[in-house]
Formats: C-alpha cells, sequence, structure tokens
C-alpha cells in the first residue's frame, strides 16, 4: 500500500544531526535529510531557535 509523504512542519534536526549548530555542514544537511526521507517524510521546514544573528547566519550557511 502505498501513501503520500509525509510532512514535517518544525524540524530542529535529526539522525544525530542539529540544525542550531553553527559548524553544521551541507554534508551533514544532506545525511539528515536522506535519513528523515528513509522514514517517510517527503517534505520538512528545518528551523532553528532564537540565536543572535552572527549564529543563525552561521547556522544558514549549510542550507
Amino acid at each position: 500500500m502505498q501513501t503520500p509523504g509525509l510532512v514535517d512542519l518544525q524540524v530542529n534536526g535529526f539522525a544525530g544531526v542539529d540544525y542550531n549548530t553553527p559548524s553544521l555542514t551541507p554534508e551533514q544537511l544532506h545525511h539528515s535529510l536522506e535519513a528523515m526521507l528513509a522514514t517517510g517524510v517527503t517534505t520538512c521546514l528545518p528551523t532553528v531557535i532564537t540565536a543572535t544573528e552572527a549564529r543563525l547566519t552561521a547556522c544558514f550557511s549549510a542550507f
């Protein structure tokens, strides 16, 4: 039986990867998204918590 992919509207991280880490790399992000896809989530909204502009900028660089 097939069903539509799941949607996760708030993801702070997955598979041991924390999106709130300034040293987050594109490879880590890719790993977490691939792991999420394997669970049936096809769409997500990655989120970070409130922080300084510098910290947020560092976190966003992986995206």
